[in-house]
């Protein structure tokens, strides 16, 4: 987790390996967040938001910011944290520079509700 993490926000990092690590924090999200103790669950869920926040602001490719809000929105269904979206519009409303995020994390939450 710490390393996709660094991954995808450290500056100068090749595109096709922020791809990959953003792929990687989205299938750990999907598929191995028992590696995740629950008491960390929160701090993992604002650091995943944090990253969407921060593509959209950083204008990072656009792929990086979709797999980034799919991993908030995996890991929001996984550890039912409903408010995801109101926290959302709430944090990213009051700039433009953050709706591709919110845009994106309300698209990835309708997708991967299913």
């Amino acid at each position: 987790w710490p390393e996709a993490l660094s991954a995808v926000a450290a500056r100068g990092v090749p595109e096709h390996a922020q791809m990959l690590a953003a792929q990687t924090l989205r299938t750990k999200a999907l598929l191995d967040l028992d590696q995740v103790p629950a008491n960390e669950f929160q701090a993992l869920r604002d650091n995943l938001f944090g990253l969407c926040g921060r593509a959209s602001e950083g204008n990072w490719p656009r792929n990086v910011l979709v797999q980034c809000a799919l991993a908030v929105a995996d890991l929001a269904w996984q550890i039912e944290w409903f408010e995801v979206l109101d926290v959302a519009v709430s944090e990213w409303s009051k700039h433009d520079r953050y709706v591709v995020a919110l845009l994106e994390l309300a698209s990835a939450l309708v997708e991967e509700s299913g």
